[in-house]
């Protein structure tokens, strides 16, 4: 038998595929040509000769059965009772020696392989059955008819209907002694970078066709090594690698040989950062988090002092209470408070915060009450945050001229009631007011922070003075105005007036005083959009003021609000201003003759944080 695979083949018969139906679910052709390879290289050549080989036909609708055996072939349905007997015998030791052969597989493979052997053992018809040269052939293993029970096996039933010979013809089939076992290819794995230098540390997964996954992790020497029972040549292994700072790879291998030695090349994730020396790296590195944290300090530095402001419960903070009765509004400097009935808000300590009332056209502001304010007049009140406050703002109607009841007539003589005191005739102010400010007058008859109309006494001169709102600055009267000296348009109430003011944005300012350099003076020409640098965004400074007699009024202004209003007084004063902001400017407005003066003098001085206390001096050199 060992010149067997050498000899030339020969065709034994050829079978349609009309009338029969494989074993196997898939078509005819490509299965059984599947399972006879997988016979050939499981059994013996001195047993696997016991199927004939089958070779498809170009058009794949029929098999050639081949076999190597040289001499006489009979079909076994032309042999005489006594030679099927025989060959009955012969049949069953070839079935006992593959079953046989069978049981020296791997125990994993044995139940695969007896569902091989059984279904290859399956025949159409007894005439499957050859006799070459006096040994037994199968053609047409793995099929049944169409509609054969498959149940009934016609080669096991011949042998059970087979007696033994008495003097059985020895067969030339040596007992084979069972194979050693295929060898188990194994794999190892390198992996590197791009410079070829090993990686150890990497942690590498193997997924095997059984879906078995092996994850390891690879030495010194950047090496992993994978065995496994399970392998055997031909498989296919997925191989996925995982490595902080380079990318995930996935690669499919075959056990192509024994040994398969494969490297993998990991690439970094940032490749061109690596490029530089590592003493550059660090550099950059930390050149990068200083402008980080330069960046961010503004940042901090805002929530830190929105945090020390609005938090009350770590005890740096009082709360302020406004109450408005009456018809008004009361705002304050910092912001916060803005209200016309009642509203809170929370204050850093021995912090100064100035409350402005504003009445409406109906009402005047008449007095303040609590927050160190008692009894004032005046519509600014400057609290200091010492404690909890809370302030009233009390506001009431505009006052009306009464009319003198008639004199009661004496009892003896009926006089003539004299006639009521005749009501003054009244003119109508109607102001039209373009862009962010309002307009107001010294006594705060007129007060308009958008287009309004105010019936005034007919005859009067009304002095009206425009205050931009944050971000805005006074541009022009545009009509109405009976005279205008500097930004204070005088109007005259012979009749309905119609006056028209416009503000527009800030202009960027022409020149910018330092603070505490200077003492400044003037007389009847004013001052407006006069700026000092105190030198820092929050903090408090010196204003020290002398109006002398002719009333003047100064006005301090920051970020666009009022810090400071003097209103129209002759005084002189010294006072502390506190801000907060993100601005280190403030600009001062002087509106001299506020009422109705005609030769003034004023002066000023701006000091900055902890300056001391300087002598403002005016035109007539009066010390203050």
């Amino acid at each position: 038998m060992s010149d067997y695979s050498s000899q030339p083949r020969r065709v034994i018969t050829t079978t349609g595929l009309g009338n029969i139906q494989p074993m196997w679910p898939d078509t005819a052709q490509g299965n059984v040509l599947q399972r006879y390879q997988q016979i050939k290289s499981v059994f013996p050549e001195q047993i696997g000769c016991f199927f004939a080989e089958p070779v498809s036909s170009d058009t794949e609708k029929s098999i050639t059965w081949y076999s190597r055996f040289t001499g006489d072939i009979i079909n076994y349905e032309q042999l005489a009772e006594k030679e099927k007997q025989e060959v009955n015998y012969q049949i069953q030791q070839y079935i006992e020696q593959l079953q046989a052969h069978i049981k020296t597989l791997p125990e994993t493979d044995q139940a695969d392989y007896e569902k091989v052997l059984n279904a290859a053992l399956e025949i159409p018809s007894y005439d499957s059955i050859y006799l070459v040269n006096g040994r037994v052939l199968i053609t047409r293993w793995g099929f049944i008819e169409d509609k054969f029970n498959a149940s009934r096996r016609l080669l096991f039933d011949l042998l059970t209907a087979a007696p033994e010979p008495e003097e059985p013809e020895v067969i030339d089939v040596p007992e084979v002694a069972p194979p050693p076992p295929p060898p188990k290819p194994q794999l190892f794995i390198t992996v590197m970078d791009a410079d070829n230098q090993v990686l150890s540390g990497v942690e590498v997964s193997c997924q095997h066709k059984e879906g078995a996954v092996e994850k390891t992790v690879t030495d010194e020497h950047g090496r992993v090594h994978y065995h496994s029972n399970d392998y055997v040549l031909g498989d296919q292994l997925v191989i996925t690698t995982n490595h902080k700072g380079y990318h995930s790879t996935e690669h499919t291998l075959t056990l192509d040989q024994e040994t398969v030695n494969h490297t993998l090349v990991l690439t970094r994730r940032w490749a061109f950062w690596f490029k530089f020396p590592e003493w550059l790296r660090k550099l950059l590195l930390l050149l990068l988090l200083l402008l980080l944290l330069l960046l961010l300090l503004p940042l901090l530095a805002s929530l830190l002092s929105l945090f020390n402001v609005l938090i009350p419960t770590i005890g740096n903070a009082h709360k302020l209470n406004v109450v408005a009765v009456g018809e008004g509004h009361v705002v304050s400097q910092p912001d916060g408070i803005d209200c016309g009935s009642q509203c809170e808000d929370i204050f850093r300590i021995d912090k100064e915060v100035i409350l402005t009332a504003y009445p409406t056209n109906t009402t005047v502001f008449t007095s303040w009450k609590g927050g160190g304010c008692d009894n004032t007049t005046a519509p600014v009140c400057v609290v200091k945050m010492d404690d909890k406050k809370q302030v009233i703002a009390q506001f009431s109607a505009k006052p009306v001229t009464p009319v003198a009841p008639p004199a009661q007539a004496e009892p003896e003589e009926k006089k003539p009631t004299p006639p009521p005191e005749p009501i003054k005739p009244q003119a109508v102010l109607d102001l039209d007011i373009t862009g962010k400010g309002y307009i107001s007058d010294p006594t705060q008859t007129v007060n308009c922070e958008e287009d309004c109309t105010t019936s005034l006494p007919k005859g009067k001169m009304v002095q009206l003075l425009p205050f931009p709102k944050k971000g805005a600055v006074f541009d022009r009267w545009e009509s109405g105005c009976t005279k205008v000296e500097g930004e204070t348009c005088y109007v005259s109430m012979d009749s309905d007036q119609q006056v028209v003011a416009h503000f527009t944005q800030t202009p960027q300012k022409i020149a910018t005083r330092e603070c505490g350099e200077e003492i400044k003076a003037g007389g009847n020409e004013g001052l407006a959009d006069f700026y000092y640098n105190l030198g820092r965004s929050s903090g408090e400074f010196l204003l020290a003021y002398n109006t002398e007699e002719v009333e003047d009024r100064l006005l301090v202004f920051y970020e666009g609000n009022i810090l400071f209003d003097s209103l129209c007084v002759g005084e002189y004063r010294q006072k502390t201003l506190a801000y907060n902001g993100t601005a280190s400017e403030i600009m001062i407005k002087v509106i001299p003759n506020c009422n109705d003066g005609e030769v003034t003098g004023w002066a000023f001085f701006i000091g900055c944080a902890e300056e001391t206390v300087h002598s403002v001096t005016t035109k007539e050199n009066v010390h203050v």
